[in-house]
């Protein structure tokens, strides 16, 4: 007969599940306060990391209902392209962005995305919980506490793929399942979870590899010390096919990836970046703003550590969290494999803390170095700290235990109801982050309309241009990458987290409109005398303009002076600019000026600029100094035939001494012995080009590759052979024709 107590077993089931659906949206409303009253209208604290991952799903979405490849996105970035493999691939997030945007704006849909992401975090949580400790009241606040938590929902200001933990847990508990009794059923459920995982965020196919790894050698550890001395070979078929099965996902997966790797874009990361984002050890138990128990503290504790990047590496779990854990601790309180969640949380832990601690005047080096140097996966990691959301998985599920614990000593249903609810209003004040601004969306500026009204092919300049890799500048390009699914107008502008090396080198570096050219004093007011730009000598700003829109195809130049950026670059700083482009000028308002390439004269002295085979830019020996490899262009505009020309050339060797010749076509104009790591400086002889656009090329007789990846950004990590540094390439002046 059917038990007739109440609830019943689908009863209590039906209370979790109404549990579940109460405490989770009030502790993403909570903790994201006064976000949540803005979902329409505002993305969370800064736009560039939302707009960003906005732009990449809009993306996806317009190649699947066009049906064409994804690889690159030849209207941002231009004239290089934009590589999907140098951006976050957001799998799973376009997945769901692409049905929900149908019915949303993309504000919206960003909005609902992270909540979603978040909810389904904690419904993960609370399965692998409720897995290990067999109590669902346990279990809901576990999933609470891990979706709350700082590596968790801290994320929520800006990087959409980290709130996405919910199949962490699920694989761990498919892959844990799967080893204990292999079945055809759980390869297939432990493969696809591993997919899910990593398609939720790239970061999660490297860290999860060691909770993986490290049950397998648990359960080796405890059939050995039963004599099942075969237990690990009887499981090798199964790893195989495992292998085999998430390996084509992967590779199908990152297919984005790979493309960019052949096609010669980075996507390693320096050892220098990976320094810097490791985990604070006290930052688990110690909070920081903007938490409110951060406002009792005597100090602020990263503060008084010096520690940058503050963003990345808090971990906070909260103080109910911490007290269970240290319950559990001490009290030994058992749970389903609790041997080795403790072993998979000091792991984790040890991973998060990064590559080294500074102590005192020691430098020394921790588990998270060694690995960077032997596991070559490692090397795609920029910030080891990530992984602490996997440590706030693995704490949630110990607070459950021991909290379960704590119920099963309770006598009295009110205490526990009463020690229940103040938990979770204390972890709704504890993780709530306060005073953080929402950030809105400014509207698409009406120079676009006007360009495409007078122009349908016009491709553009955006200005102020971002330096390579990171800059002022992030928030405008990024707001311009957003609007150009818009307008639909080639575009310069887009950020990725992967600098794309190919626009830095050929677009960025070379740029006269670079940011940090444009905060200099006075910058570009003198016509006649020229400035330094690049390491290609003095020349008129416009005649070097010229060149540099007709050489990459730019037909027209958006100058953003407008208030959304004005905390970057006030006003003064693009006098000069206006002032040189002026009568080019075919637009202007109080967000933007455009200016028209064809309205500016050809140059009529001749002009140079770098194009292909240059790297990246470093101060050397109070030069600039600009890598190359064995080959590098120099784009020349000569204006008459006849006039007689003449270089000034300065490198260095790259550790060792080079032969260097310069080419026009297949003639050698002119070649020299560049010593090794010593500045050599050379006079070519006289030659002459003819009229136009002519290309020279330098070439050397050989290349090494340099050990990069103790430097930072833009050189740091680079792997590619390099043959000389190179601070001038210039005219020499030669009578009357060169004054």
């Amino acid at each position: 007969m059917p038990s007739t107590s109440w609830p019943s077993n689908r009863g209590r089931w039906f209370l979790t599940i109404l549990a579940i659906c109460t405490l989770y949206p009030s502790g993403i409303a909570v903790g994201t306060t006064p976000r949540v009253w803005h979902i329409h209208d505002d993305l969370p604290l800064s736009r560039i990391d939302p707009l960003q991952a906005i732009t990449v799903m809009r993306w996806y979405k317009a190649c699947l209902f066009a049906f064409r490849s994804p690889l690159i996105n030849p209207s941002l970035q231009y004239p290089v392209g934009a590589p999907i493999g140098n951006f976050s691939p957001l799998h799973l997030q376009a997945l769901l962005y692409i049905p929900i945007s149908c019915v949303f704006d993309d504000i919206t849909t960003y909005n609902l995305l992270m909540n979603l992401g978040l909810f389904s975090s904690g419904i993960g949580t609370f399965a692998l919980a409720y897995y290990l400790v067999n109590h669902r009241a346990a279990a809901v606040l576990g999933g609470l506490l891990a979706m709350m938590s700082s590596p968790i929902m801290g994320r929520a200001s800006g990087h959409l793929e980290l709130t996405y933990l919910a199949f962490f847990p699920l694989f761990v508990l498919s892959w844990m399942r799967f080893i204990d009794k292999p079945s055809r059923s759980k390869l297939w459920l432990a493969a696809v979870m591993y997919l899910l995982l990593v398609m939720s965020a790239a970061y999660f196919l490297v860290f999860s590899i060691f909770t993986a790894l490290l049950y397998v050698l648990w359960q080796g550890i405890a059939a050995a010390r039963h004599g099942d001395w075969r237990w690990l070979v009887s499981r090798l078929s199964w790893f195989t096919r495992f292998a085999i099965l998430v390996g084509l996902g992967v590779a199908i997966l990152f297919s984005g990836h790979l493309w960019a790797a052949r096609n010669g874009y980075s996507m390693g990361r320096s050892r220098y970046e990976f320094e810097m984002f490791g985990a604070p050890i006290w930052g688990y138990f110690i909070p920081a703003f903007p938490y409110p128990i951060s406002k009792y503290l005597p100090f602020d504790f990263y503060d008084a550590a010096k520690i940058l990047n503050i963003g990345e590496r808090k971990s906070y779990l909260g103080l109910v969290t911490v007290f269970l854990v240290y319950y559990a601790a001490t009290r030994r309180v058992p749970f389903r494999y609790r041997s080795f969640w403790w072993a998979n949380l000091a792991v984790l832990v040890i991973i998060s803390l990064g590559a080294i601690c500074i102590l005192g005047p020691h430098r020394v080096e921790l588990p998270a170095g060694w690995l960077w140097k032997v596991f070559r996966p490692f090397q795609l990691i920029r910030v080891p700290a990530r992984i602490n959301a996997f440590v706030a998985v693995c704490t949630a599920c110990i607070a459950a235990a021991a909290l379960a614990e704590i119920f099963g000593r309770l006598r009295y249903q009110g205490m526990m109801v009463f020690l229940y609810l103040s938990l979770i209003l204390f972890t709704f004040y504890d993780l709530c982050m306060v005073n953080i601004p929402p950030s809105s969306v400014p509207s698409i500026p009406p120079c676009y309309a006007f360009i495409k009204a007078s122009d349908p092919q016009a491709t553009l300049l955006e200005i102020p241009q971002v330096y390579p890799t990171i800059g002022a500048s992030l928030t405008m390009t990024t707001d311009c990458a957003y609007w150009q699914a818009t307008h639909g107008l080639p575009t310069s502008a887009g950020y990725s987290g992967q600098s794309n090396i190919r626009w830095d080198e050929l677009v960025g570096y070379p740029s006269p409109f670079l940011e940090t050219r444009l905060i200099l004093p006075g910058y570009p007011e003198n016509p006649q005398g020229g400035f330094f730009l690049d390491i290609v000598g003095q020349f008129s700003f416009r005649d070097y303009t010229w060149l540099y829109l007709t050489t990459h195809g730019f037909r027209h130049v958006v100058l953003h002076h407008g208030l959304d950026y004005r905390d970057k670059f006030p006003p003064q700083h693009f006098e000069g600019i206006k002032a040189q482009l002026e009568d080019t000028k075919i637009f202007e308002d109080e967000r933007t000026v455009v200016y028209e390439r064809a309205k500016l004269p050809a140059p009529t002295k001749p002009v140079l600029m770098c194009t292909t085979g240059w790297h990246a830019r470093v101060v050397w020996r109070d030069r600039i100094a600009a890598f190359c490899g064995k080959t590098a262009d120099v784009l020349l505009y000569n204006p008459t035939p006849d006039q007689d020309l003449q270089l000034v050339l300065e490198a260095a060797g790259v550790r060792q001494p080079r032969r260097v010749k310069l080419r026009a076509g297949g003639r050698i104009l002119t070649e020299w012995d560049a010593s090794a790591d010593v500045l050599t400086a050379h006079l070519s002889p006289k030659f002459r080009l003819p009229a136009g656009l002519s290309t020279l090329t330098m070439e050397s007789d050989g290349e090494v590759t340099i050990d990069t990846d103790g430097l930072p950004p833009p050189i740091g990590g680079d792997k590619r052979p390099m043959s000389l540094r190179v601070t001038t390439i210039r005219f020499e002046p030669l009578g009357p024709a060169r004054p």
